[in-house]
Formats: structure tokens, C-alpha cells, sequence
């Protein structure tokens, strides 16, 4: 059995004060939106997603899509934080800064010096890839 996973996100509802768990946030907004008129599983484009969300002019939020946009497909991040930051348009100090907030929430791992190893629960690539990205995830990953 496995044991649920702490939530990273704080999600208050802004008329009441009150604090939502992701799930019971998801549960309510996403079916009210949905409906009943969809049952059954939903298919996600990460790719076209990633395009969805690099609307945002978050230079977090760029970090974040970027990263997921230039890993290999066992999920390796071969760029300093620099080239990063070069690469966005944005500082590199913003660049550190999410690099350091996802190493200390577990979801990405220091390799080596310019190398980063992100967590394959996130998004991996399907077939040989994924097993492969969670093996070498295991090899770097202290919890």
C-alpha cells in the first residue's frame, strides 16, 4: 500500500479564507465544469498542454514548462542554470530559485555540476523510456 503523498500546494478559497486540499479542489471545480456529461478517462497532449500553459508571463512558470520541455527522454536536464536563463530571456537568479524550490520538494535531483534529473512521476516518456527514467531516478533519488 502506498502512502499519500503530502500536498506542495496551498490552494485558499479567496471569498471564504477557507483551505482547500488539491484533491477536493480538482473534485469540485474540474466536475462542476465538467459536468455529467463526460464519464470514463481523458487523454493529455503534454506538449500541447505545455503550449496552453506558456501563456502565462510567469517567469516561474516558464522555468517550470521549459524544463519540461527540454529533458531528455530518460528525464536528464542537461543545461546550467545559465544557459536556462539565457534561453528564457530571464534571470538567472529566477532560474536558481525554482531549480532549488523543486530539489528541496523532491521533484528534481542534482546529478552533477549542469545536470538535473527530474522526477519521473511528473511526465516521462511511454515504452522502454519510462522504466528506464524511473530506474535511473531510483540510482539518484534520497528520500
Amino acid at each position: 500500500m502506498s502512502t499519500p503523498i503530502e500536498s506542495r500546494f496551498q490552494i485558499v478559497d479567496r471569498n471564504t479564507g477557507e483551505e482547500v486540499t488539491e484533491e477536493n479542489f480538482l473534485k469540485e471545480h474540474y466536475n462542476e465544469i465538467r459536468g455529467n456529461q463526460k464519464k470514463g478517462f481523458e487523454i493529455v497532449y503534454p506538449y500541447k498542454l505545455l503550449r496552453f500553459m506558456a501563456i502565462s508571463d510567469n517567469s516561474k512558470t516558464r522555468v517550470l514548462l521549459h524544463l519540461l520541455e527540454v529533458k531528455s527522454s530518460q528525464n536528464l536536464i542537461s543545461k546550467t542554470s545559465r544557459v536556462l536563463a539565457d534561453e528564457l530571456g530571464i534571470s538567472k537568479n529566477t532560474v536558481n530559485t525554482v531549480m532549488k524550490k523543486l530539489q528541496e520538494e523532491g521533484l528534481l535531483v542534482k546529478v552533477k555540476q549542469g545536470t538535473y534529473l527530474l522526477d519521473p512521476d511528473v511526465m516521462v516518456y511511454g515504452g522502454t523510456n519510462a522504466w528506464r527514467a524511473k530506474d535511473i531516478w531510483m540510482k539518484h533519488h534520497r528520500t
